[in-house]
């Protein structure tokens, strides 16, 4: 088949996809997602109420009128357009490609939330609708469960490792302070540990800011300010991005993979995923974890808000009885679940 990719480059985690796609007798174009400023659809941002509604329209009306007249591929035939996050999507590029392929199949998949991303108002949009958040899906029928793919092989399992926990991740959500209350008791335990937190923000918004000074914040909330302005300091932070490469190395080398999650979502994180297949054991904050019935209670600990990590179940060692069986959401799978109509 021929396909129109519509991707977010989050990790050039779609370039897997792609030669995924390929690999399985595909034709894929790719085109590249955007997250427009501004966007009243994304709920961090707060609504100026109609005025902004009106604007917002314009704006994705020019967006998409620009890109079409730029983008001959956008003009081209296509059996399938599957649509990956979707930030920028909008009527206007559906309707402009159905009138060009009349017969063209239409998937969309988000690995981010409702409580997010009003990503429930392209549901008219498709024929079909994936998210990995089980909430959103037991809220609204018309999303199709589906956790986020991996791809680890076989052989990566059997390394010997260096690590007896490792993290790496952006700074959201309260990673930084959570890394910051577990790090003095790893510590304690003498354990071997690669920790990687990645500060993307250049300055502290100034909403934020304002919260701050009138003691609005939470904790976790208070102690990245602080970072972000500079009155702390943590040897793990880092500015550059964490390539996949880099990522899959510390991760096939640790015994025991450190997972939070945002707070308003209760999808498995990619982090997750990579580790249940990589058969690691799994620290991680998300309580909705064990919701999911592929994923063995043995592999994972769900860590509370003021717990510590068990030392017993970060020392043992992984036996046979405690992974989870994780095979229909190998990449090849994934795809295959993706494009069949």
């Amino acid at each position: 088949m021929k396909v129109l990719f519509i991707a977010f480059p989050y990790m050039n985690l779609y370039k897997d996809i792609i030669e995924e796609m390929e690999n399985q007798g595909h034709s894929v174009t790719f085109f590249e997602d955007k997250s427009l400023k501004g966007d009243i659809k994304n709920l961090t941002f707060s609504t100026w109420f109609g005025l902004r509604k009106v604007l917002w329209k314009n704006k994705i009306k020019r967006y998409w009128q620009e890109a079409i007249s730029s983008n001959v591929i956008l003009s081209y035939k296509y059996d399938v357009l599957f649509v990956l996050t979707g930030y920028s999507i909008d009527t206007i590029i559906i309707n402009h490609l159905k009138n060009i392929s009349p017969e063209i199949k239409t998937v969309f998949y988000t690995w981010d939330t409702c409580n997010y991303y009003t990503f429930d108002e392209f549901l008219p949009l498709f024929d079909k609708s994936y998210t990995f958040d089980i909430e959103d899906a037991q809220k609204d029928d018309r999303w199709i469960l589906l956790p986020i793919y991996h791809k680890c092989k076989e052989s990566l399992s059997q390394n010997s490792y260096k690590y007896d926990i490792s993290i790496i991740g952006t700074n959201h959500d309260g990673r930084y302070s959570i890394v910051k209350r577990l790090l003095p008791q790893i510590n304690e335990l003498g354990l071997n540990y690669y920790i990687r937190i990645v500060e993307t923000r250049a300055k502290v918004p100034l909403k934020q800011l304002l919260k701050y000074k009138l003691g609005l914040l939470s904790t976790y909330e208070e102690e990245e300010i602080k970072l972000l302005s500079g009155k702390e300091s943590f040897e793990y932070l880092t500015r550059n991005i964490i390539c996949y490469d880099e990522y899959e190395e510390v991760s096939n080398s640790s015994l025991c993979i450190l997972d939070t999650h945002r707070d308003s979502q209760s999808g498995l994180t990619a982090r997750f995923m990579w580790a249940l297949a990589n058969k690691k054991k799994i620290i991680t904050t998300n309580p909705h974890a064990l919701d999911y019935d592929f994923v063995n209670p043995s592999q994972v600990y769900i860590l509370g808000e003021d717990s510590q990590i068990p030392q017993e179940f970060l020392l043992s060692q992984m036996t046979p009885d405690m992974l989870s069986n994780v095979d229909k959401y190998s990449l090849e799978n994934w795809v295959k679940t993706i494009l069949t109509f």
